[in-house]
């Protein structure tokens, strides 16, 4: 779907909940009053675009997600292979977690280009095997903001 934005830029309200096509020509203000978060581009095929922002950890792990708008506010997804990179303790007895490998919450997450701007604290998160990236995140941290995605200058803008 992101696709039909391969050229033009849009906002997301999520305060009054409305999309918005823009030309950009105020660009330059939402970046100044806001905060300018990059995002890396990935294609499928002819027509599949995906992008990625880079998530940090309390213990300086990073992780690039793909990022989600429909995957609701609260969601975090990792690799398994993070249960050990951010030093989580896994339980020996086993409990039936469900949809995942094992969740619980971290203490906080950020972007990593503006960690003092963009961050969470007490975050969910849920470890999923067969997860083909590293992380997948929702739109929860931006919630009372409006977000402005500028798939041609690889960014997106919160403000």
């Amino acid at each position: 779907s992101l696709d039909f934005f391969r050229i033009s830029l849009f906002t997301i309200d999520f305060v009054t909940k409305q999309l918005t096509i823009g030309d950009g020509d105020d660009l330059g203000d939402m970046r100044k009053k806001g905060v300018s978060i990059p995002i890396k581009l990935q294609t499928r095929g002819k027509h599949e675009i995906e992008f990625f922002v880079e998530l940090c950890f309390d213990n300086d792990v990073r992780c690039w997600a793909e990022f989600d708008t429909g995957a609701g506010f609260n969601m975090l997804m990792l690799h398994p292979s993070y249960i050990e990179k951010l030093n989580v303790k896994v339980p020996l007895q086993k409990t039936n977690y469900g949809y995942y490998l094992f969740s619980t919450t971290l203490p906080t997450l950020t972007y990593c280009t503006n960690k003092e701007k963009l961050f969470s604290e007490n975050v969910f998160v849920g470890f999923k095997d067969w997860l083909i990236y590293e992380g997948l995140v929702g739109s929860g941290i931006f919630k009372n903001k409006r977000l402005t995605i500028n798939i041609p200058g690889a960014e997106m803008v919160a403000h």
